[in-house]
């Protein structure tokens, strides 16, 4: 998608790779959405998305893959510690900020 000149937006057709990626976000939406769980519906290709807990703090990083179509450049990594620091300050804020 681009910005033209008066300001109206340009939709360009999605190759493959970006094409993959949208089929495998939806395939996780519409599964999340339909049971409340994102792996029931997902892609064979696309991983598990393990629940976060605070014990056991892996996290989807949601990218298109590198590979092929095919393949799903979706992977599970563990949250760091400096991460988990700083999530914790902003929740703390929640409750005392205004929009």
């Amino acid at each position: 998608m681009q910005l033209s000149v008066n300001g109206t937006v340009i939709f360009e057709q999605l190759n493959k790779t970006q094409a993959s990626f949208a089929e495998e976000l939806i395939s996780y939406w519409v599964s999340f959405v339909r049971t409340g769980d994102p792996n029931v519906e997902r892609l064979p290709r696309s991983p598990i998305w393990s629940q976060y807990t605070l014990a056991d703090r892996k996290r989807m990083v949601l990218q298109q893959s590198r590979k092929t179509e095919e393949h799903s450049g979706s992977i599970l990594e563990i949250e760091s510690s400096a991460e988990t620091r700083r999530c914790l300050v902003v929740a703390s804020q929640a409750s005392v900020q205004q929009n």
